[in-house]
């Protein structure tokens, strides 16, 4: 049952996408995805706050994968595959500082330019070491938004390209200008797919989060770009595009008989104690002073525009730069391809990042990063914490039911009785578009079932 199918594996019941389940479940599939999506294709290896200065290194790991970012002084980025080539050991773990990287075997080093310095009793091989061929297995990296990006392949296209449309619309929010506030990583009883996709969509918001249709219209569009996708909530921000997919039925919020400044306050309070990202202490403190300035009978116009009013000025006041965002581009989520998700408003931005487990298609590592907009010059001090067990954590209500449903997922699809998933064809189309992507990347060819 979980051996993959290269000629159907988006399978087609009276037009609508359905997903074989050997792609969350097999073995060989996550062995494909080894060989053919993570070695060549861009992904997030760390943010530039975490390799500031020369020396500094962060190791990212995914699959079979390993590689080591570092600031060097002559050159800037480097990326390396984390192997010493005389026996095949990692060379790191984790992240800090070196004026060199040393093997732990053997004792070879080599300096932050991945040229070999040292050999132990190298007079053993009598001259017939190279130095050339001894260097660090030099790869692709680039920066966008305020991410180092890596790709393996040397022949793969400029990240820029690679990205299209996300860098064309997220250029006004000047992402370089945000800093990580705080950056959990959690190890998951679930395949990666599955939680790029439950950050992907908000169909499920109103079983899972059913406390946030108190505060948002749960109204939801979608809209693929190439292998990429966004969603967003509220049609006031939905852009006057054909290719405009689908929306949602329900509806939350306040009438505009409420007092919405206490709205204004008990939301931001609320989803920062829910999730502690996204909202920011000044849109608090901004949210407090709108509801002392303004009459209980104040519009939700009014309010809400006095509030961002309030909130560019604390910014300002602290020498952070406020940008212009065009009206289309706010409040947009963000899926790219493959294991990156984003959700940035103008002064909080939270980044997922999903990344599988060498061998294991049941477990995966999420990579949770809240960032806030900071002055050019500040750069806040964090610890990046890892939780072997999301539950010792407490990663938050919003969190919590999401990985709840994450693994009470994978476990249900081993059941004999589930065979595939069957997509909503409105509000999932990012997860179908990127189970598109992603099969195209693993060279395999879609196709069409009559089963039901």
């Amino acid at each position: 049952m979980n051996v993959i199918s290269k000629k159907n594996p988006m399978w087609e019941i009276n037009g609508r996408p359905q997903v074989q389940k050997a792609e969350y479940l097999s073995k060989d599939f996550a062995e494909l995805e080894d060989t053919q999506l993570w070695p060549k294709v861009w992904q997030v290896a760390c943010h530039e706050t975490e390799v500031a200065r020369v020396g500094d290194y962060v190791t990212y790991d995914v699959g079979n994968e390993s590689v080591i970012i570092v600031r060097t002084e002559d050159d800037g980025l480097k990326a390396y595959h984390n192997v010493c080539p005389h026996r095949g050991r990692a060379l790191t773990d984790g992240n800090g500082s070196t004026k060199e990287f040393r093997c732990g075997y053997h004792g070879w080093r080599f300096d932050l330019e991945g040229n070999n310095v040292y050999v132990q009793d190298e007079e053993d091989w009598e001259g017939s070491l190279c130095r050339k061929d001894l260097k660090l297995h030099e790869i692709q990296v680039d920066h966008w938004g305020g991410w180092v990006w890596i790709n393996m392949d040397p022949g793969a296209e400029p990240l820029l390209k690679f990205l299209g449309a996300v860098a064309e619309r997220m250029e006004c929010y000047d992402l370089h200008e945000y800093k990580i506030r705080w950056y959990k990583t959690f190890k998951l009883a679930c395949n990666w797919k599955l939680v790029v996709e439950a950050f992907n969509e908000g169909y499920h918001v109103a079983a899972t989060h059913p406390e946030l249709l108190s505060y948002n219209e749960d109204y939801t569009q979608c809209q693929p770009f190439g292998i990429h996708t966004c969603y967003w909530q509220s049609p006031k921000h939905a852009p006057n595009n054909p290719a405009l997919i689908g929306r949602s039925r329900r509806k939350g919020g306040v009438d505009d008989s409420s007092d919405f400044r206490q709205f204004l306050v008990t939301y931001t309070e609320d989803f920062d104690k829910a999730l502690g990202a996204m909202v920011t202490e000044e849109q608090i403190r901004a949210a407090h002073e709108v509801l002392a300035e303004l009459p209980k009978s104040a519009s939700q116009a009014d309010v809400m525009g006095l509030w961002v009013e309030k909130r560019q000025k604390i910014a300002e006041q602290k020498g952070i730069n406020w940008p212009e965002i065009s009206p289309e581009y706010i409040e947009q989520c963000w899926h790219v391809f493959p294991n990156t998700v984003f959700l940035p408003t103008v002064d909080g931005l939270l980044w997922y990042r999903a990344r599988p487990i060498k061998g294991d298609p049941d477990h995966c590592y999420y990579d949770v990063l809240s960032l806030e907009r900071c002055p050019p010059d500040e750069t806040p001090e964090f610890t990046h914490e890892v939780y072997p067990d999301w539950r010792t954590a407490s990663p938050g209500r919003i969190l919590s039911q999401d990985y709840e449903n994450l693994e009470r997922v994978q476990q249900g699809m081993k059941s004999s009785a589930f065979r595939q998933s069957r997509l909503n064809p409105v509000q999932e189309v990012c997860i179908s578009n990127f189970h598109r992507a992603l099969q195209a990347q693993l060279n395999i060819e879609e196709g069409r079932s009559t089963v039901d």
